[in-house]
């Protein structure tokens, strides 16, 4: 069986994956900024969370 050929459109957008080492650096700096914003982001949120309960509670035991 022959194998069959990508389209010559289909090789064009392939292409974005050739990237030279200084390009390969950037997209990599990138990546890693974004999962480190994104862990910062996930990290504050959950120790928000708890102290807004527990806030809450402690509020309403004064009343009492």
């Amino acid at each position: 069986m022959e194998a069959k050929v990508a389209p010559h459109g289909m090789k064009r957008l392939l292409r974005i994956f050739e990237l030279t080492r200084n390009e390969q650096r950037v997209v990599l700096i990138v990546i890693l900024i974004l999962i480190a914003i994104a862990f910062l982001g996930y990290e504050r949120r959950i120790h928000r969370l708890p102290a807004q309960p527990v806030s809450a509670t402690t509020e309403e035991s004064k009343d009492v």
